[in-house]
């Protein structure tokens, strides 16, 4: 009986498997020949500048998405944590916006702003230049946005697209580069054999086919540059926009707080009590007590005589508007509402005093200074 179809197709697949191996050792020997020393064929001048020119589009390309994707959002960390979840809302709608620097100023600006009372200027400075940085860290956001769109992807469209097809009628030229030498190099020892010329025409043919392809490639590559310009041109605009954005928003800005400088200069300030010296009887000076007796002989400086009505005789003293601690031995510790006994102005922003039985330095600004000192 004849054989059945199955049969035919077996023996078919071993001979081409046999002349696909027959063929991969071919090149690989003709690769370690290369590497070697051995024979090759070289491309020509114009084909190795256009190789050269397809290698820097692919390098600038490469650098232009990975820049610009850490122009747009600087911190890596967050830029790794957003794309992650991105992967993961895929198909569920868009995920948290990147968080911008003048948002997060806003934010602390507005809090800020938010904890004064309603009629501090400082307040309302504060929440105006908040909602300010708000609204550039939104024109931040815009911008993002519209390089992503108009930028970034449609050069990685470019990348993806071009610039692959190219690289792979590159590799494909190696290949069948690889299989021609190989060939032509049996040529010459084989040339008789009807084979070995056939083996020779096809692969030669092959080997011309894919550089041409190539070089049409790579010359596209060149020729169409129009559009990665435009591209180019979609950053420049995208940055332009949010740049006088950002300007126009701040020179209101400015404008804004030059008023309210003028407003805070022209408040009149609160009025304050003044201050009257408690008597003898009420005042707590516990380091001038005299040992007799209590009351008002007690800050006399004396045991038992009376004093001038100021209780502190001619001396000049001070009242303590806030606590003050020493930072070391030469300074006097005190507490506000403290009465201090003032021995000397050092300069015009330090005095020496006496309080509690101790003596010491303090600032000038911290007392209610009565008297000439």
């Amino acid at each position: 009986p004849l054989p059945s179809t199955g049969f035919f197709v077996i023996i078919s697949a071993l001979i081409s498997s046999n002349a696909i191996m027959k063929k991969a050792f071919g090149k690989m020997g003709q690769y370690v020949s290369e590497k070697t020393g051995g024979d090759k064929t070289e491309m020509d001048e114009q084909f190795k500048f256009m190789e050269g020119q397809t290698d820097a589009i692919k390098d600038a390309v490469d650098g232009l998405i990975k820049k610009t994707e850490e122009y747009l959002q600087p911190n890596p960390n967050i830029r790794t944590k957003m794309s992650f979840q991105d992967k993961l809302n895929r198909g569920k709608g868009g995920g948290k916006k990147y968080p911008q620097p003048e948002g997060e100023l806003g934010d602390v600006m507005m809090k800020g702003g938010q904890l004064l009372c309603e009629d501090s200027v400082f307040g309302s400075a504060l929440l105006h230049v908040g909602d300010v940085e708000r609204q550039i860290a939104e024109a931040r956001h815009q911008l993002d946005a519209e390089v992503q769109t108009n930028f970034i992807k449609p050069l990685q469209d470019f990348e993806k697209t071009e610039v692959k097809t190219v690289q792979s009628h590159r590799k494909k030229l190696n290949s069948r580069r690889l299989d021609y030498d190989a060939k032509r190099k049996n040529y010459t020892k084989h040339g008789d054999d009807p084979k070995v010329q056939e083996e020779f025409r096809v692969a030669e043919g092959k080997f011309e086919e894919s550089k041409e392809s190539a070089l049409n490639g790579m010359m596209d590559l060149q020729e169409n540059e129009a559009e990665q310009v435009r591209q180019l041109m979609a950053l420049v605009d995208a940055q332009l926009t949010f740049h006088q954005t950002a300007m126009q928003l701040l020179e209101q800005s400015r404008e804004e707080l030059a008023a309210k400088v003028g407003e805070a200069q022209a408040r009149p300030r609160a009025e304050r009590a003044a201050y009257t010296p408690r008597d003898r009887a009420q005042s707590d000076l516990s380091g001038y007590s005299g040992s007799g007796g209590g009351g008002a002989e007690d800050y006399s400086g004396g045991g038992g005589g009376g004093g001038d009505g100021d209780g502190y005789g001619d001396a000049p003293y001070g009242v303590a508007l806030y606590d003050f601690d020493a930072e070391n031995d030469e300074e006097l510790n005190f507490r506000a509402d403290d009465h201090i006994i003032l021995t000397e102005r050092i300069d015009e922003n330090w005095l020496r005093g006496e309080v509690h039985g101790q003596q010491g330095i303090f600032p000038s600004n911290y007392v209610q200074v009565y008297g000439n000192i």
